[in-house]
């Protein structure tokens, strides 16, 4: 797995102060992180998790940005599961919805993490791992409504998704 580094001080500063701004935030802390050469995924504390951000995709940019991602869907979520439940989520990206479930479901519970994009296999990892999320289990695999190979097509890195 690699290492990540931790958030740079100078993008945790523009962070805080873009929290003033009714909008644009996300252009001033893009543009102070291309100033500062700070383009490389890095480690941040969200809220009460740590993610792996990465300023150049959308979903962890408004998750550093904002605190949240799909707000209505993540309070949800931990009424929905209680302690013990197996949850399974079928791509789950770098993570976010996976780690939201491991806290639901506690030590006892389970949560199954799809995900077959390798780009995002490694940073899933590193975010289960920063946040010492035992209960997780990774399958790089996508989940289909039969068994059997399908091509997997890969969008383009300017394509966000």
């Amino acid at each position: 797995m690699t290492r990540y580094p931790t958030e740079p001080a100078i993008l945790h500063l523009s962070r805080v102060a873009a929290r003033l701004l009714p909008r644009g935030r996300s252009a001033l802390v893009r543009r102070i992180a291309y100033l500062t050469g700070c383009r490389e995924p890095f480690v941040a504390a969200v809220g009460r998790h740590r993610f792996l951000i990465d300023l150049n995709e959308r979903v962890s940019r408004s998750l550093y940005l904002y605190g949240t991602f799909e707000p209505t869907i993540s309070a949800l979520l931990p009424k929905l599961v209680t302690t013990g439940n197996v949850v399974v989520d079928a791509g789950a990206n770098f993570g976010y919805f996976t780690l939201l479930a491991s806290a639901a479901v506690g030590p006892t519970g389970k949560v199954f993490a799809f995900e077959p994009d390798p780009r995002n296999i490694d940073r899933l990892r590193a975010v289960m791992g920063a946040n010492d999320a035992r209960n997780v289990e990774h399958v790089a695999d996508g989940l289909f409504d039969r068994y059997g190979t399908v091509s997997f097509h890969l969008a383009s890195h300017m394509d966000d998704n």
